[in-house]
């Protein structure tokens, strides 16, 4: 359940109380009618507004249907400064990586269970290629990007707390992974509720982490003069081994934010026009079925998820 502040209700029902004339002393009166067994002060007058006030809000405004939560986006770090060094932009373009991972994250927990039995199987490879496009993120970083920036800096172990972050959710996404081939073997095993207990013993670990780790590369820049964008290429090159292009590489298409921070990013990544679009709409419609669960569309624009749409529920 959404959470909510209770100020805004809490305000409100005083306001109403003292146009009524109450006060803690006196009988709860209301147009001439006395009420003195309803309620006996205004203290819990009070509580029973704000009950109401809190569950009504809680009721009309429910949750959205795109990927917006459980786990937060990160701002990048050039929108957090304002500033666009060489190191900025690259802590900038991780942070949108990341939002990605974010975005996907979301898609699964919000609609596990939502999904039909016809169109478990799908999902179930839509989850399969999150994580490996995580894991396969991750594992670049530890091969070639963190001792690259050890190497540049001259600061041995500078990196250390981001691979102890990658083992402290490394147990939760093993067991993710396990479970969903599990279920790929025998799909009428799946369970919605499931995969979302699983998913929340590594949540909020992974969140953090993600959060951390662009302002880390954003400080980098204290450490020496040196570009840190060759070394970025060269992880994202790396990473690339552990994507195929049909059945993984699309999860990333598929949960971009062309709008997201005012739609500066909305060119990212940075490559020809023609280039991209073969590798959204004729690569990404291998498996079209398994991007239908991604937070957006072909064209990078968030989207109502797949199974909690009307028409989906409906069927």
């Amino acid at each position: 359940m959404k959470s909510v502040s209770v100020c805004g209700p809490l305000r409100f029902a005083g306001i109403f109380l003292l146009s009524c004339g109450l006060d803690t002393h006196s009988p709860c009166i209301l147009q001439g009618v006395e009420f003195p067994t309803f309620i006996a002060s205004v203290d819990s007058i009070l509580t029973t507004c704000v009950k109401f006030f809190v569950t009504a809000e809680v009721m009309s405004t429910p949750h959205s249907r795109k990927a917006d939560g459980p786990l937060s986006l990160i701002p990048t770090p050039q929108t957090q400064t304002g500033k666009n060094d060489p190191f900025i932009e690259d802590a900038s373009q991780m942070a949108l990586v990341h939002n990605m991972l974010i975005r996907a994250y979301n898609s699964i927990h919000l609609q596990a269970t939502h999904v039909r039995a016809e169109d478990v199987t799908d999902f179930l490879h839509y989850c399969s290629a999150w994580h490996m496009t995580l894991k396969g993120h991750h594992d670049a970083e530890e091969e070639v990007y963190f001792p690259g920036i050890e190497k540049a800096t001259g600061v041995q172990g500078i990196m250390d707390s981001e691979v102890h972050e990658h083992a402290a959710f490394s147990e939760g996404l093993q067991k993710f992974k396990d479970y969903v081939e599990s279920c790929l073997a025998s799909p009428p095993s799946y369970s919605g509720h499931k995969l979302i207990s699983i998913m929340d013993t590594f949540g909020e670990i992974l969140a953090t982490h993600l959060a951390h780790e662009p302002p880390k590369m954003a400080s980098l820049s204290q450490y020496g003069d040196f570009d840190p964008k060759p070394l970025s290429e060269q992880t994202a090159n790396h990473s690339m081994k552990y994507m195929h292009v049909t059945n993984v590489l699309p999860m990333l298409w598929f949960n971009l934010d062309k709008e997201f921070e005012g739609g500066k990013w909305a060119t990212f990544p940075a490559m020809p026009g023609p280039l991209k679009w073969v590798m959204i709409n004729i690569l990404g419609s291998w498996q079209k079925n398994w991007w239908r669960f991604g937070s957006s569309g072909a064209d990078g624009i968030q989207r109502e998820l797949f199974c909690l749409s009307d028409e989906y529920s409906k069927k």
